[in-house]
């Protein structure tokens, strides 16, 4: 052996040359190729453990019980005599069409690739464990990767062989493509049983000069296989590279100049190999080749280059960390992976199916799905991710689609899983020597189609990578802003798909709540729900929040992180006022009926929404004061946004000494998108008073579930007229049902403040019957509180014009203001809907309310 650097019997190890009477063996041939690799220290393959053809024709003669038996025989004899076999053909050409095992199929059943594995690992724990194939960079890559991939989502598979007779004629740039579209799936790839059938010298040098370099140089490649190489003696005509005389032919001559030039030097080398003059190079991080000589095995033996093992398969890597997403503790494949955590949005969902594939489900019946991230903290150091994956949603083709990048690197494109694996089914994907050099390895999905999806990930370093526990996060000072800042919150619950408005009173651990003490963190929780799947997050207070305050104005001044932004609002006083008096603030001017407003002795603050977070802008390019301190990538929305403005605007006020404007006697209302903006920002920040939000339409007051099917605005219209709503509600434009929360839970928010609902009836684009469904069930947590009173449902008006000062409007717009600014006596409350526009709360709320003591 002065050559080659690894030997696969081309024939001596399939099972019917073996033992082609039952229990009787024939191992000579076996023996004399192993005890030759062991004498000269190189491995071998052993092709093949299930295949098609070449089997003994006896076992199609036995029951179903018996093949699986003899099946497992086999491997396990092998196993046993050559424990040292590097690397296995476990199945061999099952590609429907080709050579299916339909013995092993009538022994195991649907599964029988993924039990041949399991058999071949239970045998030869050390072996490389490879499905190998046909035609994989031709015809028929896409049924070898349909073949493959539920194979390597249940984790029995190492690699995967690419046979390549047969490419001497194809395109180089489409054997690129398809090689390129196996190595997506994630494992290493062995070129197997390669040749270039051409008799013609120079044809034969010229496929060689293109192809192997491109197998040789290929990240994913890891060996390459010639199925034999002399002259006359190889499976198909004209494919040999060395004459039997020993001439080489000019393809073999170039490919002994070409890796002589490409491999390392002959330090790396080994003792027991050739000489440094042989080319016998060898390294645990290199390509190593040794070319052949005239003779080798008395049998037919193929040959192959190989990257070694080790570059493979770590054998010493250590599990970092793993997350079940969306789900609680789970263990699979002896991991066990951790309950959801570090993740930047995405909403938890589950289902109870049976998930395929997988001996071990658990895992893969969770998932976290929609535009979001994972931020886990690591040292610095190289890692290997595997990614899980299942399709618990969808049931057809085409209707999912997402990206998935890992620090910063897109390792998947366009992900269709109901196309890779079907419907609940397990499908894992690998990313190898990922860099981590900030303490941070950063997962993204990047929704193109109805949400990406993750169920979990498992994350590994060979290179000492260790996890850090990060240190206790104090959850925030309760706040007049926010009273509930300082609540310790568990994790949420999985979301799953609910017609019904989901039940505001019961918590994340699944229990209801039967005091009115525990509205405080029960609010918050909502809060938490709401932020992340409807609006984006807003912040607390900044660093610093200055201003001014007069008759006719309002500065702001913010600083934050290094970061500052200014803004100003109108203000107008009432006539004749004296003193500090109540605001109203309006936004955009737009809000109403302004004139009953400053008579009955209130303020008006002109507030423009545009100044802190502007329409003109993009997702990817937020602008105004909001996104100047928090970066115009932001995934908070403009409704929250233009919150945080407001909610400056009284930090302002309550610094200023209430000599002008009462910062406790604040109110709020704007009209259309502005009256969106009113009813968020009336829900997010509980010194507002009294919340007036005034025909708000889809995004304001009205349930998304009832949306559709009222014929109103619908939610992706919604969410793309512009970015309104926080990046994450695109998770549930198509399907509002999967919403963790609903608009009935921004009213319980409001609760049990003052609310006053003005709605119209006459415009089914702005969801009334929808806004009216809000108010019943939002008025059931108002109920609950003891504070019925409190929240106005008016929609009962003539006039069908939009934004319209309404006479109707008005009388509980005076006791609203009475009550809640001025602090007198007043009476409010009530839902008057119009007949048009009416909802009935049972085909909703499913829930009780309880009485809180």
């Amino acid at each position: 052996m002065n050559y080659w650097n690894q030997i696969t019997p081309e024939n001596e190890g399939k099972w019917g040359s073996v033992e082609a009477t039952r229990d009787q063996y024939n191992w000579a041939p076996l023996d004399r190729i192993y005890a030759y690799a062991r004498e000269h220290n190189i491995p071998v393959k052993a092709h093949t453990f299930v295949w098609g053809s070449q089997f003994p024709s006896w076992i199609n003669n036995l029951s179903a019980a018996d093949q699986a038996a003899e099946i497992e025989e086999w491997i396990r004899d092998y196993c046993t005599r050559y424990p040292d076999t590097a690397m296995i053909d476990v199945v061999n050409e099952a590609i429907p069409g080709h050579a299916p095992a339909t013995y092993a199929q009538n022994a195991f059943g649907n599964d029988w690739i993924i039990k041949s594995f399991q058999l071949a690992r239970k045998y030869c724990p050390n072996a490389i464990l490879i499905l190998n194939d046909y035609n994989v960079l031709s015809w028929d890559t896409d049924k070898f990767i349909t073949l493959a991939r539920p194979v390597i989502a249940a984790g029995v598979v190492d690699a995967l062989g690419a046979q390549s007779h047969g490419l001497a004629d194809r395109p180089l740039s489409e054997t690129t493509s398809k090689l390129n579209q196996i190595a997506a799936l994630g494992l290493p790839i062995y070129i197997s049983e390669y040749d270039i059938e051409k008799t013609n010298d120079q044809e034969q040098l010229q496929v060689m000069q293109q192809q192997f370099p491109l197998f040789y140089n290929h990240a994913s490649v890891k060996g390459i296989t010639l199925w034999g190489y002399v002259v006359g003696k190889t499976w198909r005509d004209g494919t040999g590279l060395i004459q039997e005389n020993g001439t080489p032919r000019p393809a073999m001559t170039w490919l002994r100049n070409y890796l002589a030039s490409v491999t390392p030097s002959s330090s790396a080398a080994s003792s027991s190999r050739p000489s440094s003059s042989s080319i016998a190079i060898s390294s645990s991080s290199s390509s190593v080749v040794i070319l052949p000589s005239s003779s080798s095995s008395s049998s037919r033996i193929s040959s192959s280059s190989l990257r070694s093992s080790s570059s493979i398969i770590s054998t010493n890597r250590e599990l970092v960390y793993a997350i079940n997403s969306g789900g609680g503790k789970v263990n699979y494949n002896g991991v066990e992976y951790q309950a959801d955590r570090f993740n930047t949005g995405g909403t938890a969902n589950s289902t109870t199916d049976n998930i395929s594939n997988v001996a071990e489900g658990a895992l893969f019946q969770s998932e976290l799905y929609g535009t979001f991230g994972y931020e886990i903290p690591v040292t610095n150091s190289t890692y290997s991710v595997e990614l899980h994956f299942a399709e618990i949603y969808h049931t057809t083709v085409g209707q999912r689609s997402f990206n998935v990048s890992v620090e910063g690197k897109q390792e998947m494109s366009q992900v269709d899983l109901y196309s890779l694996i079907g419907a609940d089914a397990a499908y894992s994907y690998t990313v190898n020597n990922v860099q981590v050099t900030d303490g941070k390895l950063n997962i993204n999905l990047e929704t193109l189609l109805d949400n990406g999806t993750l169920a979990g990930f498992a994350i590994y370093s060979s290179t000492g990578g260790k996890f850090v526990e990060p240190p206790v996060v104090d959850p925030g000072s309760a706040s007049k802003e926010n009273e509930g800042a300082d609540c310790v919150l568990g994790t949420a619950p999985a979301a799953s798909t609910n017609a019904k408005l989901p039940d505001p009173f019961k918590k994340y651990n699944g229990s209801r709540i039967a005091s009115k003490s525990e509205w405080r963190c029960q609010r918050q929780e909502i809060l938490k729900q709401v932020e992340a799947s409807i609006y984006g997050t807003k912040p607390p207070k900044p660093e610093k929040v200055t201003g001014t305050v007069s008759r006719t104005q309002i500065t702001v001044n913010v600083e934050h992180q290094g970061k500052t932004a200014s803004f100003t609002a109108k203000v107008e006083m009432p006539t004749n006022a004296s003193g500090a008096v109540p605001a109203v603030v309006v936004l955009g001017g737009f809000g109403g009926d302004t004139a009953t407003i400053k008579a009955e002795g209130a303020a008006i603050i002109t507030y423009d929404p545009y100044a802190v977070g502007a329409e003109s802008g993009s997702r990817t390019n937020k602008t105004g004061a909001f996104y100047t301190i928090y970066g115009n990538r932001s995934t908070t929305g403009l409704l929250a946004a233009w919150g945080w403005g407001v909610s400056r605007i009284i930090d302002v006020l309550e610094q200023s000494g209430a000599t002008i404007l009462k910062p406790d006697a604040i109110g709020v209302t704007g009209c259309s998108r502005f009256g969106k903006g009113a009813f968020a920002i009336g829900a997010l920040d509980q010194r507002i008073a009294l919340t007036i939000p005034f025909e708000s339409g889809s995004g304001g007051v009205p349930i998304w579930r009832g949306i559709p099917g009222e014929g109103a605005q619908s939610p992706s219209s919604a969410y793309g007229e512009t970015y309104w709503l926080g990046d994450a509600f695109n998770n549930y434009t198509a399907d509002t049902k999967r919403l963790p929360v609903d608009t009935h839970e921004i009213i319980a928010l409001v609760a049990p403040r003052g609310l006053y609902i003005m709605d119209n009836p006459h415009i089914a684009n702005l969801g009334p019957k929808s806004a009216h469904a809000a108010a019943l069930a939002g008025a059931e947590v108002y109920k609950a509180l003891g504070a019925t009173s409190s929240i106005t449902y008016h929609s009962n008006v003539a006039s069908g014009s939009h934004c319209e000062v309404r006479s109707e409007h008005k009388a509980q717009l005076q006791a609203n203001i009475r009550r809640f600014l001025k602090k007198e006596s007043a009476t409010t409350g009530g839902l008057n809907a119009h007949s048009k526009a009416t909802a009935n709360k049972n085909d909703w709320v499913d829930w009780t309310t309880p009485t809180l003591n």
